[in-house]
């Protein structure tokens, strides 16, 4: 889990979320998706995935959302990067929409190479649904 392990243990630590992974039959992880409470109702999920095992995601999110819903979370967000596609396809397929809010992020500075682009994150949710089942698979 590498840099995000701090992150993930914090989770658990303060009883805000956890995580959910899945690894190769050698053990490699390849998907790691997490939930984190914000607000009372309302919590973050978020998926990293290599993407030769994309299928692997939507199945970890929707354990998220489950998650979340067991703790009585009426809705659900997530920030996802316009240029990624496949991730908000992923998100669609689970019932997020898009919010309607934008947010340019300012370049960054990496080492002595400056980055000239803007990332744009859409912001997704999803209310809560009458019942969630994870989508078997």
């Amino acid at each position: 889990m590498g840099l995000y392990w701090q992150r993930y243990a914090k989770l658990l630590k303060d009883n805000s979320g956890t995580w959910f992974s899945a690894y190769t039959d050698d053990g490699c992880l390849v998907d790691t998706s997490t939930v984190r409470q914000m607000m009372p109702q309302m919590f973050h999920v978020d998926g990293l995935v290599h993407w030769n095992f994309s299928e692997c995601l939507e199945k970890l999110v929707a354990e998220s959302i489950e998650w979340a819903a067991l703790r009585g979370a009426s809705t659900r967000r997530a920030r996802i990067a316009k240029v990624d596609q496949q991730k908000l396809a992923i998100f669609g397929a689970l019932g997020f929409t898009a919010t309607g809010k934008v947010e340019h992020l300012p370049h960054n500075r990496v080492g002595n190479a400056e980055r000239r682009y803007m990332a744009e994150v859409v912001d997704i949710e999803q209310m809560d649904p009458v019942s969630w089942r994870v989508p078997n698979g």
